[in-house]
C-alpha cells in the first residue's frame, strides 16, 4: 500500500494471490481517489488472463508460473506526481499514468541495466527514490530511468558454496543471488572478483593448478592474480557433486591428498552407468550410492626457490 503528499486522497493497494481459475499470484493494483471510500482497478481485468497490456507484475513474465509476491513485493508513489509509481515483484516496474499501464525496468525484464531481481522494498522521500532487492540498494531521482548502486562498504555475502586453495590463498564460492566470486590477497583490500553465475552452491579450487577453479554453472576458470587481469576459461569437469540449497541434499568434491588429478564427488545417478567426460578423462560409478571418481595421469611437480 502507498500514499503520496502530491494528493493525500490517492491510495494505491497491490493485491496478490489467486481469486479465480487463471490467476497466477497477481490480482491487480487498485486505486482510490477518495481516501479509501471507493476503489477502482485502472488496469483490467481482475487477475488473469495476463497479456502484454495487462502484465502479471509478480512473475518472471506472463507465461512463467513462478510468483513470489509473498516474499518480494513493494510499491511507492512519487511525492510530486500522484500518477507516478514504482512497483516491485521479481521485476521492477514503473507506471506514469496512475496504474493504467506498466513498463518493466529491470530484473528479469526491462532495459535498465544492473537492477537485480527480487525487489524487497521501495521507498520514495521527496526526490530520493530507493529500491532494495536481493542484489543490494539502488538510488534514483528519475523513477529509475537512471540509477546508481548505494552499497559501497556493505561487504557481507552469503556463500552457498566455498572452496580454497592448498598452496595459495585463493578463495572462491557461489553466493546466494549474487553469483560466483574469487579472492586473492594480491587483490585490492576488500575487493573480490565477480565471475558471473546466479546462486549455485558451487566453487572448488584445484590444489595443483594454482589458477584453476571449478564451478558447475559457469564451468572452469583460471583466476588472475590481479583484479585487472583476464579470467580465462579452462576445461570443464563435466560432472559435479550434488549441489542443493538444502544441506541434507548436498555432497562434496574432494581432491586426493597425494594426486590432485584424482577427484572424488558424491553424486546420485539414475542408471549407475559409467559416464565418459572426454577422451582423456573418465568418470566411473556403478550405483546411485557409489561415489564417482575422475582419474587421469598423475604428475609430480616441484619448485625450488632460493
Amino acid at each position: 500500500m502507498t500514499v503520496t503528499p502530491a494528493d493525500p486522497n490517492v491510495v494505491y493497494v497491490v493485491l496478490i494471490g489467486n481469486s479465480k481459475p487463471g490467476d497466477n499470484g497477481f490480482i491487480g493494483i487498485y486505486r482510490s481517489n477518495d481516501a479509501g471510500e471507493s476503489w477502482l482497478l485502472p488496469n483490467l481485468p481482475v487477475g488473469g488472463p495476463y497479456t502484454s497490456s495487462h502484465p502479471n507484475l509478480m512473475t518472471l513474465n506472463n507465461t512463467n508460473t513462478l510468483y513470489q509476491g509473498y516474499y518480494n513485493l513493494g510499491i511507492a508513489a512519487s511525492f510530486t506526481n500522484a500518477n507516478h509509481l514504482l512497483i516491485g515483484g521479481l521485476n521492477l516496474w514503473r507506471s506514469t499514468d496512475g496504474a493504467q499501464t506498466f513498463t518493466p525496468l529491470g530484473g528479469y525484464q526491462g532495459n535498465v541495466g544492473w537492477i537485480h531481481p527480487d525487489q524487497q522494498e521501495i521507498e520514495i522521500n521527496g526526490d530520493d527514490q530507493w529500491v532494495v532487492n536481493d542484489g543490494g540498494i539502488n538510488y534514483s531521482t528519475d523513477l529509475f530511468a537512471n540509477h546508481e548502486s548505494r552499497k559501497y562498504g556493505l561487504t557481507a555475502s552469503d556463500f552457498w558454496g566455498f572452496g580454497s586453495g592448498w598452496n595459495e590463498d585463493l578463495l572462491v564460492g557461489g553466493r546466494y543471488h549474487n553469483g560466483n566470486t574469487a579472492y586473492r590477497p594480491s587483490f585490492e583490500e576488500g575487493r573480490f572478483l565477480r565471475l558471473g553465475g546466479a546462486e549455485a552452491a558451487t566453487g572448488y579450487v584445484s590444489p595443483g593448478e594454482a589458477q584453476t577453479s571449478y564451478f558447475s554453472d559457469i564451468s572452469s576458470k583460471l583466476i588472475p592474480y590481479e583484479l585487472s587481469g583476464d579470467v580465462i576459461n579452462a576445461p570443464s569437469l563435466s560432472l559435479y557433486p550434488n549441489e542443493s540449497y538444502y544441506a541434507a541434499h548436498s555432497s562434496e568434491l574432494e581432491f586426493h591428498p597425494n594426486c590432485y588429478n584424482t577427484i572424488f564427488i558424491g553424486r546420485k545417478t539414475n542408471s549407475g552407468a559409467a559416464t565418459t567426460a572426454d577422451s582423456a578423462t573418465t568418470w566411473s560409478g556403478n550405483s546411485a550410492t557409489t561415489p564417482m571418481r575422475r582419474c587421469c595421469t598423475s604428475t609430480l611437480r616441484a619448485a625450488i626457490r632460493r
